[in-house]
């Protein structure tokens, strides 16, 4: 994938639900 300085609001979502999977995991763990 190419970015031009823009990244897709599908991307922005992504990395949002890994970041908080991700402090899921760290909070119940």
């Amino acid at each position: 994938m190419i970015h031009q300085g823009k990244v897709s609001s599908e991307e922005i979502m992504k990395v949002m639900c890994q970041t908080f999977l991700i402090l899921d995991l760290d909070v119940f763990s």
